[in-house]
């Protein structure tokens, strides 16, 4: 029997052949266009209140510690790099937060194409699989909107493409590849699966290589520990006992139960796999696994890494309540990184015409959110359609009216409201509304004493809090209007039992009352 051909040069080896000038111009393009794409949709793309407790979290950090001195329902990294950002750029929040998104959206593509072409992917073959994933809907918020998803999506990466350049070669390479996933679990609970993995992947390789990997992850953990040991119980509360109970509370008495359900969550993943840049990796993934499988050959190094990863990423995003398309950010740019290898291991087993073929048709289903995506460009050129500017504004106006209809001289205090990221500019708004909806609306599942200590508040608390220590302000009215109750009936509910001065009246329903 002949030898077989080799299955792919080694990983550390580039891929072949230089860019013509043709293929260098086309490149060019490729990324002044990306670049626009993805400014155009972080600086446009509206609002969203999942930003709220993001925005007012990193705004809070400047001075008062999560978790201690406010409640934060997330891991703490996010917060903990916004605040110097927002020292330095007081009083322009939102902005300075999709800024930032617009960076890392920059540094995770600079890394993945980094990653693509040293699994081997030739120029083609990565630009088609960096424009599936700039166009799959599990990164559409995460690439423009000031969550806490861009960030561990940049530090993944990062620490995947340190993994792949220092494996078997550097220990301290793979101890600041490990410290890289950690930390990128320590800004998403939900991305604890890079280290588990990476773990994994040591404790099982032919060249076992744990510690350095352990190291790491110790060292990443580390903030996590010191917040749990400075304030325990809001530590569990922000990850554990807010997300068992709370979602089950507000959709339930929404009537939207059912979203909760496996059944309602496999569907919606079934949806967003078959759009967009979702299907054409999907497609190219299952084609060459058949290749490969027909062909009786394995997955190589690091392709077990890359499928575990893989699967334990759309595993942890399966299990918040309800799902969302955000929650596999992850999904995308890793299930490329598998096409690149699968590619890498069938280089010799089809035509490559063929192939080239293959991929060209798997780019159609990325024609139509490209679409979606070019429609959005025009409006960067237009600052007023700016979401960071919109809120700024916002926040003056509501300020100057505030401070009009207060007496001469009186000191103006704070706002109270559900909605700070359109306060947080030109207002002060109490740690108790630091998260933004999502503890009130559901605060009357959980005890006053408990949320008092957590510096929390819930409808029924109103009445005590603001007689102790009422706002000067109260906005509210700004929620969607699909919701049965909304939000914020209670802060509406309070101001208009109370004789409040309604001042003002957006057209996006935000109502603005001032203490008598």
């Amino acid at each position: 029997m002949p030898d077989s051909p080799p299955i792919a040069p080694p990983l550390d080896a580039s891929p072949p052949g230089r860019l013509s000038s043709a293929w260098r111009i086309g490149v060019a393009a490729w990324v002044v266009l990306a670049l626009i794409a993805l400014f155009a949709a972080a600086m446009t793309r509206s609002v969203t209140y999942d930003e709220d407790q993001y925005i007012a979290a990193g705004a809070m950090a400047r001075h008062l510690l999560p978790y201690r001195d406010f409640l934060y329902l997330q891991a703490p990294l996010y917060p903990l790099v916004l605040a110097p950002l927002f020292t330095l750029a007081d009083g322009w929040f939102l902005l300075t937060g999709r800024l930032l998104t617009f960076v890392l959206a920059v540094v995770s593509g600079v890394l993945l194409w980094r990653i693509l072409r040293r699994l081997g992917a030739a120029v083609p073959l990565t630009l088609v699989l960096m424009t599936a994933c700039l166009l799959s809907p599990f990164l559409a918020a995460p690439l423009a909107n000031s969550r806490n998803d861009a960030l561990p999506l940049t530090l993944m990466l990062a620490g995947l493409a340190l993994h792949l350049r220092a494996v078997d070669r550097s220990f301290w390479g793979q101890a600041l590849a490990a410290l890289l996933f950690g930390l990128a679990a320590e800004a998403k609970v939900s991305y604890v699966f890079a280290p588990a993995i990476l773990g994994l992947y040591a404790l099982f390789a032919p060249r076992r290589r744990l510690l350095p990997v352990l190291l790491g992850t110790a060292l990443a953990a580390a903030p996590a520990a010191w917040f749990y040991a400075l304030a325990p119980e809001a530590f569990r509360f922000a990850l554990l006992d807010f997300h068992l109970i709370a979602p089950a509370d507000w959709y339930g008495r929404q009537g939207l139960g059912a979203l909760l359900g496996p059944w309602a969550k496999l569907e919606a993943l079934l949806e967003w796999s078959l759009l967009g840049g979702n299907l054409t990796l999907l497609v190219l993934c299952a084609v060459l696994s058949v290749v490969v499988t027909a062909r009786r050959r394995k997955w190589k190094r690091p392709g077990p890494l890359l499928l575990g990863m893989t699967a334990a990423a759309a595993c942890l995003a399966f299990l918040p309540s309800p799902s969302w398309a955000m929650y596999y950010a992850a999904v995308a740019p890793l299930l490329a990184c598998c096409v690149a290898h699968l590619d890498r291991i069938t280089a010799h087993l089809a035509d490559p015409a063929r192939k080239r073929i293959m991929y060209l048709v798997a780019t159609l289903p990325c024609i139509p959110p490209l679409v979606l995506l070019a429609a959005e460009v025009p409006g960067v050129l237009d600052p007023a359609q700016w979401v960071g500017l919109q809120a700024h504004r916002t926040a003056l106006q509501l300020a100057e009216r505030i401070r009009a209809a207060r007496p001469p001289g009186e000191v103006a205090g704070d706002v109270a409201t559900l909605f700070p990221i359109l306060v947080l500019d030109a207002n002060p708004v109490r740690a108790e509304f630091a998260t933004g909806p999502f503890v009130f609306r559901s605060g009357d599942a959980f005890t006053p004493l408990s949320l008092g200590r957590l510096h929390a508040l819930a409808p029924a608390m109103i009445e005590a809090e603001f007689a102790r220590r009422p706002p000067a302000a109260i906005y509210a009215g700004l929620f969607p209007k699909a919701w049965k109750t909304p939000m914020d009936a209670a802060l509406t509910g309070y101001a208009e039992r109370h004789g409040w001065t309604l001042l003002r009246t957006d057209p996006e329903g935000g109502h603005l009352w001032v203490r008598p």
